[in-house]
Formats: C-alpha cells, structure tokens, sequence
C-alpha cells in the first residue's frame, strides 16, 4: 500500500532511507517543527521523488489536470489519495501498537503528532536510527516531570 498507493512505486519496492541522516532536536517546540525539516534540504530532494515518481507511473493522467499552461492536481484524485493515506496511518498505528511493546491508551496513542503545534509537541521523535513514540500526557507525568515512552522501532521492526 506504501509502495504503490502512497509513493507511486510501479515495482512495489520502497526506497532505501537512511535514519542516521536526519537529525531531530526534541528540544525545538516551535509549531511546524519536526526531524524532516530540519535536515539540508532533505524535504526538497523527497518532493522531487515523489514528483518523479508519481510522473512514471500509471497515476500520472489520473492526478494530474492540465489546463494551458498550468498543471493542477486533480481534486477528486487527491481526496482518493487521501483515504489511501488515512488507511495506511491506520494500518501504521496498529503495526505501533502490536510491535512497540505496552501502548498508551487508545487517545494517547492516536493524538500522536508528527509536527509540532501551537497547542503541542509532537510526540514521533527520531534518535540514533530509531523512531519513538511519546504521549503527551499521562497521569504521572505531573508528578514526575518525565516524559512517558510508548516504545521505539527502527527500520527492521
């Protein structure tokens, strides 16, 4: 479903990412913030893939309009698009669950931000090649001052 719905990859593979590239600083709370954006242009160099990618395969003529001498996502392409997505972060969260070891509850583990907000941190860090997920509340966090961590997975989980 990644491979082909999400990423437009005709052969089903995924493309390699290297964990240890991106850097992420937990410390920075600013809305908008999150591990992608702040490594070296690495957010251009994804867009231009999926770009890529998306233009070699059979979804081209499907999510693209073209109007003279624009070129627009087709709307009705890109809500389809979405529920693709939404199915995979689904799919996503259970896979967290099931190989993460004791999940938080049901709204903890679904309130899970990537980006930082206005009324949060995100709670999808990445540290030394690993991803962790971390809620943003729970009840002895007032007490102790200590984040809890739901579990860690890296790319072999």
């Amino acid at each position: 479903m990644l491979a082909q719905r999400l990423l437009f990859r005709h052969d089903g593979s995924l493309p390699s990412v290297d964990l240890y590239f991106y850097k992420d600083n937990p410390r920075n709370r600013q809305a908008g913030n999150y591990f992608a954006l702040d490594s070296s242009n690495a957010m251009n160099k994804a867009q231009a893939q999926m770009m890529k990618a998306l233009r070699n395969s059979r979804h081209w003529r499907k999510m693209m309009e073209n109007s003279g001498d624009d070129l627009n996502f087709n709307p009705a392409a890109v809500k389809s698009y979405e529920k693709w997505d939404v199915r995979f972060r689904r799919i996503l969260l259970v896979l967290l669950c099931l190989t993460c070891g004791l999940s938080g509850r049901g709204t903890e583990m679904t309130s899970l931000k990537y980006m930082n907000t206005v009324t949060g941190d995100r709670g999808l860090l990445l540290k030394a090649g690993q991803f962790m997920a971390i809620g943003e509340y729970h009840k002895s966090q007032a007490i102790m001052d200590v984040l809890k961590v739901h579990g860690c997975f890296d790319r072999t989980n």
